[in-house]
């Protein structure tokens, strides 16, 4: 099991608290006593767990935990749900206010998310525009290998291109794709 931390300029000293191994991507200008690798300060947490995936495909851990650098604005007992996971099935940390539903249509304030259109280019799935969606806020998860590995390399490859072709929106929008990007596959 390892814990991905897309940390920016957060205090990271709740990493002593967690019984399982870690890295850390800082994007940010703290100096930092914990092992870290430094990249561009892009995309947010979205940029971070999609470099980690594609730098890592061939030898990721059994267990992936996904976390903010202060994970505890969107899951304020994240530690106990860490170090008590026992199964291999998808978790969403979160716990101050979600998961909450919206249509694919919404976005944080006033700002449209291109949620079908990115639908569109990175599934081989129809959606209906008039359904919702649920999606856990901050991005937060446990998610085992299996569902990495549901879909190749090149498709995580191609999910980052389109991530970057979309930047100034993509971070909030892949926040609320998480859900559907965990469960499908691209082997049939």
């Amino acid at each position: 099991m390892k814990v991905v931390v897309a940390h920016y300029n957060e205090n990271i000293s709740w990493l002593n608290n967690i019984g399982c191994n870690y890295i850390v991507y800082s994007k940010g200008s703290v100096d930092l006593i914990y092992s870290n690798t430094t990249l561009t300060n892009v995309g947010r947490e979205a940029d971070t767990y999609l470099h980690h995936i594609i730098e890592n495909y061939d030898c990721l851990d059994n267990t992936l935990i996904f976390l903010q650098g202060n994970p505890f604005d969107h899951c304020h007992d994240v530690l106990h749900k860490v170090n008590n996971i026992t199964d291999q099935e998808i978790k969403w940390l979160c716990s101050n206010w979600g998961p909450v539903t919206k249509d694919y249509q919404g976005g944080p304030g006033s700002i449209p998310l291109p949620l079908l259109e990115l639908c569109d280019k990175l599934f081989d799935l129809k959606f209906d525009q008039t359904k919702t969606f649920t999606f856990s806020p901050g991005a937060q998860y446990v998610v085992p290998k299996k569902f990495i590995l549901n879909k190749s390399l090149d498709w995580w490859k191609y999910c980052y291109s389109i991530f970057n072709n979309y930047i100034d929106t993509s971070p909030w929008a892949y926040e609320r794709l998480w859900p559907i990007i965990w469960d499908y596959s691209t082997y049939q």
